[in-house]
């Protein structure tokens, strides 16, 4: 895939708005038998993912805003349904070492990376924690390499990521 076919690519998807994304995980998750209460919280969450997704890829930024809302959805969900597990130790862990990382590293890994690991680690288990770095890792080399580019944006690999691996890994 050449590099103006992907922009072509990228800059269909970052002009989908926020809001049909929060829609359709509304409907979707009435669709799969949710709770009326739980639905609505699930779109929020999505809402602030897309923003997320497409706020890392056109400018490099991940909001403390979205990244609080996101926090906050997934409490809000933790609470109606409770089936995942919450762990404020492991999110503290992540956060030291990404942290760390970002203090050895400036440059080559952000700011707003490491707070979305931090909330990511509120609710993924370790298994899906790393299942999630180890996708968004894996697709960034490639795309990096692929692309010849050295700056992928990260952050919307990991949102996305964090998403596959919370519905899909369950161990």
């Amino acid at each position: 895939m050449s590099k103006t076919k992907l922009k072509k690519i990228v800059n269909q998807l970052t002009s989908i708005s926020a809001i049909y994304v929060a829609l359709f995980a509304v409907v979707a998750s009435y669709a799969v038998g949710r709770d009326f209460l739980v639905s609505p919280f699930v779109g929020l969450g999505a809402y602030y993912s897309w923003r997320i997704f497409v706020g890392d890829i056109k400018f490099r930024k991940i909001s403390n805003f979205d990244i609080a809302g996101l926090l906050v959805s997934g409490i809000a969900i933790y609470l109606l349904i409770a089936p995942f597990e919450i762990s404020i130790v492991r999110a503290v862990i992540v956060f030291l070492i990404g942290w760390g990382m970002f203090q050895l590293f400036e440059g080559d890994i952000g700011g707003g990376d490491v707070r979305l690991l931090t909330v990511a680690a509120v609710f993924l288990n370790v298994v899906q924690l790393l299942a999630a770095v180890s996708l968004a890792s894996a697709i960034g080399m490639a795309l990096g390499y692929k692309l010849k580019i050295k700056r992928i944006p990260f952050g919307s690999l990991l949102i996305v990521s964090f998403w596959l691996s919370f519905w899909i890994v369950r161990f």
